[in-house]
């Protein structure tokens, strides 16, 4: 069973970002607000340039490098 991510992910983004997609084993999936965020999924994330480095350090407070 794959535990889920306890976070809000308005606290995670900023107003000038957006959660494309989410890639779940084989599956490619287009989030919408009842989507939810599993161990082992890959985030797609699209920022304005001057936002970048802020989203990547938020995700990468509660996530682990890839392998």
């Amino acid at each position: 069973m794959q535990q889920k991510f306890h976070i809000y992910l308005n606290y995670l983004f900023v107003s000038a970002c957006l959660l494309v997609s989410v890639r779940r084993e084989n599956n490619e999936l287009i989030p919408n607000g009842n989507t939810r965020i599993y161990s082992g999924d890959f985030l797609l994330v699209l920022a304005n340039q001057s936002e970048a480095d802020a989203v990547s350090d938020k995700l990468s407070a509660v996530t682990s490098p890839i392998s």
